[in-house]
């Protein structure tokens, strides 16, 4: 039985034959998908995929695959981003004396300002590269400083309430005399 864990596999169903992957694979869409409520759906029902293991034995693994299907996302509903990606595509098959896929059809008119307002995000292909264990270990301190600030709020919280209790008690015993 082999270690090697292949999230990609494993919680996308893309194997290893299919690396290296492009953005619209990764997020289990047509190549050169224009529609980007296709795009936002394909990504979030990914990283619901993906986020089920968070807490998982191999939870570790799933920040990378997360911050991939994120920047794959983020490049293709920016038009110009989406376009940039879409030629390297087609460049790169050409290079491999492969047939190019069909042709990317015209963007449809831009958005309102929430398309403009996304950083322009440079064309990457993604691979499947180790997973860094680093993250998990950053994780868990986030978490235990989160831990330890609401313990702080409520020893304060307390003490504070205590001192009014205190001090109303004392009132009412002056009061009694």
């Amino acid at each position: 039985m082999s270690d090697q864990f292949d999230p990609y596999r494993e919680w996308l169903g893309i194997g290893p034959e299919e690396h290296p992957l492009d953005h619209y694979r990764l997020l289990g869409i047509e190549r050169f998908e224009h529609d980007p409520m296709v795009i936002h759906q394909a990504a979030d029902a990914r990283m619901s995929e993906v986020r089920i293991h968070q807490t998982g034995p191999r939870g570790r693994h799933t920040q990378q695959l997360l911050n991939e299907i994120s920047a794959a996302r983020v490049c293709l509903v920016d038009a110009g981003s989406k376009q940039a990606y879409d030629a390297s595509l087609l460049e790169a098959a050409t290079a491999a004396k492969v047939p190019p896929p069909a042709p990317p059809m015209p963007p449809p008119a831009p958005l309102a300002t929430v398309q403009q307002e996304l950083p322009a995000v440079a064309p990457v292909m993604t691979t499947a590269s180790p997973m860094v264990e680093d993250d998990a270990e950053e994780a868990r301190r986030g978490f235990g400083k989160v831990i330890m600030a609401i313990v702080t709020v409520l020893i304060v919280s307390a003490g504070i309430w205590g001192l009014g209790w205190w001090a109303g008690h004392q009132d009412s015993e002056l009061g009694q005399e």
